[in-house]
This record gives C-alpha cells, structure tokens and sequence, in this order.
C-alpha cells in the first residue's frame, strides 16, 4: 500500500485467459487493486498515460507493439511508473533486454504462480529481483593472443675510440738509443715506428713522415691513428693493443692515407722492445706499401677464379708435352682428377692414332702460332671418345720466352650430333612437305628474286615453268581483292617480329578460283636489316569450303541456342518467383503455427497452472492426499509449457519479431549447443540494429541450416558465426573446423538451395568453400535499415 491508498496495477497482456489468472492470484492482496487491464503493446501505452499506475505488468509478445517496445515509451511517458515484464520466453535473454527498456524486473510466464506475487512485492518497495543480472552468461572475452613482451631496444652504442693520448714531455723525446738508430731508420726504405711502455707512439722516422706528409708531433701518442681508413682503424687498434698487453709479436693489413689524399694497404710488423736489464721498453715496428702487390693477389685470384669457373677445360703444359696445370672442367670432361693428371703427360688423352696431331702442335707453338678452333677426338678417363674443339696458344714467361702452352678445350661432341640431328630433321622436313604438299617458297627482299619449290606452280595451279621468278609475278597471281591485305601482312612482317601469316586467293589457269594460306619468317642480318622472308603455302580450298559450311550449321544452331536460352531463362525466372514464394509461404506458416502455439495453447496452460497452484496450496493446508496427484499435474504442465515453447521458437522464435535478429540469434545458438555439444562463437556487430523482417529471417534461417548441417554432417565440434556491416552491405560467415565436403559439390541438397534462393530473393550473394580444414559458408546482402533504426517511440507508433 502506498502513501495514498492501495498499490494501483496496470495488465497488459493479449490473452484474456492470462489476465484472469493474474486477476486471481493478486485477489488475494487486500492492499493492491488492479486499476485497468491492455490488450496490446499500443492500448498498454495509451492507459498508462491514463491511469498513471504505480505498477505496470507488461507482456513482451502482443500484436500491434511488443512489450518491449511499448516499455521505451512507457518510461519516457509516464517515468514514476514501474514496469515488470513477462512472457514465455528464455529468462537468460529476456531479463537483460527488460533492464535495457527501463523494466524492474522479468518473470517468465512458466514461474507466474510461484513468482509474480513475490516479483511485484521486490518492484514495489525497489527491492531487485531474485535472479535479475544474475542469470545471464557470464561474457566470455577472448584469450589474448600470445606474443613476445614488449622490451627496450638499447641502440648499440658507437664504438669508443681510445682518446688521442699525446705524449708526456719526456716522451717528446724519441727513446732511441743514440742518434746512430735515428739515422740508421731514416736511410732504411721503410716507415719505422716506436712505441714506449704505455703503448703510445713516441718515434717515427722519416720514411713514415714522408709517406704521411705529417709532422712528427701530430704522429706521437694515438695521433698516429688519425690516418688509418676509419673501417680499419678500430681493428688495427684493438690488434696492436691485444698484442701490446701480451708482450707478442704481431703482422697487419690496413689502409693508411698517403700524402696525396690517397689510401694505400700497408704491411705492419710489431715486435717488444726489452731493455738491457730485461725490461718491457715498448715495441718497435715496420710497415711498407703492399698496394701493387694485393692489386696483383686480386688480378691472380680472379685470373684463377675465371679458369676454374670457365666451362671448357684449360690446360697448361710445356713444351715436352707434360701437364702443368688442370682445372675443374678438364676434370668434368676428360674424368681425371687435378692428381691424376698434373705432370703426366698429355697423350694421356689422345687417341693412339692421333698421337701424330701433338708433335705437329707442338712445333707450331714452337714456331709462335696460335691454333684456332681445332677440332679433334680426345679420349675421356672411361675410354669414351669426344670430339672437342681446341684453342692453343704459346705461353711467355716475364722475359717473353716461350715455356710452354695453354690448351682450351670445349666438349662440342653433343654440338656434332645436333648438328647431324639438324641435317636430319632438314631432310625429313623436306620430305614432309611434300607429302602433305606443302611447297616452301624463299623472297631476297634486296634484289626481289623469288625462289619457288619443285611443287609450288602445282599447288597455285599453274603449268610448270609459269612463274618468273620474282615478287610482281608472285603478285599478278592473286586476285585484286586480295592483293593489299597480303602486302599488308608483308610489311607488319617485315616492322614487327617477323612471323608472316596471310591467306588469299590464288587463280589458276583452269579458271577456277583456290584458297591459298603462307607462313614465313623474316631473316636479319646482324644489324637487324631484313635480308630475305622465307616459309612454307599450302592449299586450303578445302578447309575453306569446310569452314563456310560450318560457320553457317553455326549460325543457324547459336539461333536457335539463343531462343532456347532465353525460353529457359523465362522458365527460370518463373521458377525462382515460384520459389520465392514458396519460401516465404512456408515462412509465415512457421510464423502462424508458432503463434498459435504461443497464443492457444501456451496461454491455456499458464492459465492451467494459475488455477493448479492455488489448488495445491489449499489442498497442502488440508494435508490431503490430492497433493501429490495436483504437484505431478503441475510438473506435467511446465514440461509440456516447455515443449510447445521450444518447439514454437524452432518453428518461428518469437524474439526474431519482437527484440530482433540479435536475441534470436543469442537464444538459438545457445540452445543448439547445449543440444548438440557443438561449441559455437557468435561474433554480432555491436551496431547491427533492427534489419527488414524478411532480411531477418533469412539470416536466420541460414545459421538455422548451417548450424543443423554442421551437428550432422561436419563432425566438428566447434562453429563460428559472424555477422558484421557497412554501409552498403551486411556479410554473414559460418565457419567449421569439419572434415569438409567435396567441391563442387556433386550433388546439392534442398538446404542449400533454400539458403541460395532466400539470399537471391533479397539481392545477395552466397558463396560455399570447404576443404580437408573446415567448410565456410559467406553470405553477403544489400544494406537496406527499417524504421526501427530510429527511434521506436516516434517511429513506429506514428506509424
């Protein structure tokens, strides 16, 4: 009871029989009176406004406006109002939504008997619900994914140089014996240095100041260093230094800037320097310019490189005939190893007939001649002969004396039998041509000489002897009609790749007409200049007459293929309309079938258990044995409640038509896992909003069919559903991690069918792709948002 009077209670529901159960069980409250009752979501706003009521019991499914909808006005309308929800659907889902609209609270119609009182006691005095919020899963977030911590990159540091010490005033002073050593350092061709006990430089003679062009003081102590090449100068250091502190002898290369701006390589030597009474004085050194002597190693190496790398076999040997060098391609070709080779002699390879060929060579090279591109036999390790081609040349020592000659030998034994190969397939050629007779023709295009083939003048129909001989005469032989488009062909020949390709028609002498088809190459010379056009013609009257005949049979049956395509598209185009409607047939069947599920037979057993529920109360206080007859009536009630309730969501769920794609979605995939024990993600845009029904439904459906073709048929035990948008589009993905299907598939069922023509009905797209990893099936719609994107309290009851 309120302040002013007994606690005023509004009933919104569709169902009479509903309502009076309601009214029978809150008789008994003396202090609470129902103040008016709604039909539908609209009337339930309407007296709300009217009656201002302390409590309105709203139910989510009514005709004209959902409860859930209606409450969103409610609040704004009549805030000091408080609104409980109810209805048959799953607490999990509907107690969130019922907080999201503004509601107290949510009790679902299976629990009105054992509930409702208790409920509408917690909203009256603002106490929360048992259960409300608590109910719902616990949202599941998304392990991270593994990766490697994030850590501090520390830049490496420049490496230190050792500070460019200068030497004390003692050691400004070389520490040379007497002035004989100084003297003695300057006249020797070398740069001598010094260094005392702490590493520092303190002499350097005249050979390494006139190399440098520096002065003995910037020398001294670390000054020195100042005229290595900076990569070299760290290494050259850390060297001497490692070799300082381990009192030992040490030799290195690095590059020292000359007088002249230039780097030259050095050779330095180091050595201690021990004092007469055994002491560690410093150490003394050497260097000398090694530039030309590394620039010739290089030449050497390269030199060397190029004869191991070349591909023929290069061989050195003097002038008695033995080997003195053998690289890695004489090893390839003749067999034997560099060991087995060098210092025998080179008979070793020749054919004992050919023994002669090597002294005739050798007193050639005597002579000062070079053999050009011999070609020979040779004998490989196994005995096999190969015919090789050889370069020989004399070999001069520094002086220019002969001391013997290098051999260059290339295997051209496979050349040979290409060649052979070649004049073979030159004379079957020829024979081919003229069995299939095909004439060949040749064009020197710089004197206009036309050469034909034995059978040519047969082919254009021509007596023998007829043809001049040249490219007019060739030309008269075409017919007019025909003569530009085979000069064309000739030019674009001649300015482009070469290949010409034309055909014509030739007039014999019989006065009949032929077809005639040529193909020709044009030949180069070395600077690209067309020398000569040259290929093969050949009779094609036949082929011709052939391809008239065929391209009218073609014409006629592209006809009638076209007449049938489209009689076959129209055929379709009906069928798709009659499938369209069909699927949207069933879909309202579904729709009705649920709701009169929901509407008969559902209500009659709420109403069954209100009137079941006082009945076992009173029989309880009476300690009659009814009690357990009515408690098993009541248990039989919530099971069948239970049933008709998932049986009519399967059908067609209400929250599909009253909360939307999302909820329906949310209460489906959780049912089916626990059903199926198929472990399903949903991944819904949080902006994803209220869809056309028909847009609704089909998405629906789909994850409907997928989910049930995956627990069938996948033997996966997870699933993926993701559904996101843009501004043009909405993209559905179902994804398995199954054992796939075989694409294409060879046999489609109904299912997919329905999916592909629900999805076509709507402007989409549906694409299947499956494999040894998994099926996904991707949906892609129009983007076409309801008048429920807006505001509900304007738009819908405007409307």
């Amino acid at each position: 009871m309120t302040d002013t009077g007994p606690v005023r209670i509004l009933i919104a529901d569709d169902h009479e029989i509903v309502r009076q159960g309601i009214r029978s069980l809150f008789d008994m409250q003396t202090d609470w009176e129902i103040c008016g009752e709604a039909v539908d979501g609209l009337d339930a706003i309407e007296k709300s406004k009217h009656l201002k009521p302390d409590v309105i019991l709203l139910d989510v499914s009514m005709p004209h406006l959902n409860g859930l909808d209606a409450a969103r006005v409610i609040r704004k309308e009549v805030p000091q109002s408080k609104i409980l929800m109810v209805s048959q659907h799953d607490a999990a889902y509907m107690s969130q939504r019922a907080l999201e609209v503004g509601a107290r609270g949510y009790v679902a119609k299976s629990e009105l008997s054992r509930q409702l009182l208790a409920a509408v006691e917690s909203v009256i005095h603002d106490r929360q619900l048992p259960g409300i919020g608590s109910d719902l899963p616990p949202q599941k977030s998304k392990p991270s994914q593994p990766g490697a911590p994030n850590r501090a990159t520390i830049p490496p540091q420049p490496t230190q140089q050792p500070p460019l010490a200068k030497p004390s005033d003692r050691e400004k002073t070389p520490q040379a014996k007497d002035r004989q050593f100084q003297n003695m350092a300057d006249s020797v061709p070398a740069m001598i240095w010094i260094s005392g006990a702490d590493s520092l430089a303190t002499y350097f003679n005249r050979g390494w100041l006139d190399f440098t062009g520096r002065t003995l003081e910037q020398e001294l102590g670390n000054g020195w260093g100042e005229g290595v090449h900076s990569d070299d100068r760290q290494r050259s250091l850390d060297t001497y230094l490692s070799s300082f502190h381990s009192r030992q002898p040490y030799k290195m290369e690095y590059r020292l800037r000359r007088a002249d701006g230039k780097f030259r390589w050095i050779l330095s030597h180091g050595v201690p320097r021990i004092g007469d009474q055994g002491e560690f004085e410093g150490y003394v050194g050497s260097c000398v310019d090694i530039t030309e002597q590394r620039t010739v190693e290089e030449i050497r190496s390269r030199l060397a490189a190029i004869v191991e790398s070349s591909e023929d076999a290069i061989i050195s040997k003097d002038f008695n005939g033995i080997i003195t060098s053998w690289n890695a391609s004489a090893e390839r070709i003749f067999g034997y190893t560099e060991k087995d080779a060098v210092g025998k002699s080179i008979t070793l390879i020749i054919p004992p007939e050919l023994q002669s060929e090597e002294t005739q060579i050798l007193r050639r090279l005597r002579a000062g001649e070079r053999i050009e591109h011999f070609e020979t036999e040779r004998l490989t390790k196994d005995k096999k002969r190969i015919t090789v081609s050889l370069t020989i040349s004399p070999v001069k020592d520094a002086s220019g004396r002969m001391v013997g000659a290098s051999k260059t030998a290339r295997d051209v034994t496979q050349l040979k039998q290409v060649e052979m190969a070649l004049r073979e397939s030159e004379q079957r050629m020829r024979f081919s041509l003229e069995a299939a007779n095909f004439g060949s023709w040749s064009w020197d295009i710089l004197t206009g000489k036309v050469q034909w083939s034995e059978n040519m003048e047969r082919i254009h129909g021509q007596s023998a002897g007829s043809f001049a001989g040249n490219f007019e005469s060739f030309v008269q032989c075409i017919r007019q009609e025909d003569r530009s488009q085979v000069k064309e062909a000739i030019q674009r020949a001649l300015a482009g790749d070469g290949r010409y390709h034309t055909e014509y028609r030739q007039a014999r002498e019989d006065g009949t007409v032929g077809w005639m088809e040529a193909r020709g190459q044009v030949i180069r010379d070395a600077s690209g200049r067309p020398l000569r056009l040259m290929g093969v013609c050949m009779d094609v009257s036949k082929r011709k007459g052939a391809e008239e005949a065929l391209k009218q049979a073609r014409e006629e049956l592209e006809g009638r293929v076209r007449d049938r395509t489209a009689e076959l598209e129209r055929a379709q185009e009906r069928l798709r309309a009659l499938s369209g409607r069909l699927l949207r047939m069933q879909d309202d069947e579904r729709r009705r079938i649920a709701r009169e599920l929901h509407d008969t037979a559902g209500q009659i057993l709420v109403a069954l258990n209100l009137n079941l529920v006082p009945l076992e109360e009173e029989l309880a206080k009476r300690d009659s044995d009814l009690v357990k007859p009515v408690k098993e009536s009541l248990s039989l009630v919530d099971e069948l409640s239970r049933d008709l309730r998932t049986i009519s969501h399967l059908l067609h769920p209400p929250l599909l038509d009253e909360a939307g794609l999302p909820s329906a979605l949310r209460w489906y995939v959780e049912g089916f896992s626990e059903r199926s024990k198929v472990e399903v993600e949903l991944h819904l845009a949080e902006d994803l909003g209220r869809l056309p029904a028909e847009c609704e439904t089909a998405i629906f459906r789909m994850v409907q069919e997928c989910l049930t073709n995956i627990h069938r048929h996948s033997d996966s035990s997870t699933a993926s559903i993701s559904i996101t948008h843009d501004a043009q589009s909405i993209k559905v993905e179902i994804r398995d991690q199954g054992k796939g299907m075989p694409m294409p598939a060879p046999r489609v069922g109904v299912g997919i069918q329905g999916m592909r023509e629900r999805i076509r009905q709507l402007g989409g797209s549906l694409e299947i792709e499956s494999g040894g990893h998994g099926t996904s099936v991707v949906a892609v719609l129009p983007a076409k948002r309801t008048s429920s994107d807006t505001p509900l309290e304007t738009a819908d009851i405007e409307s």
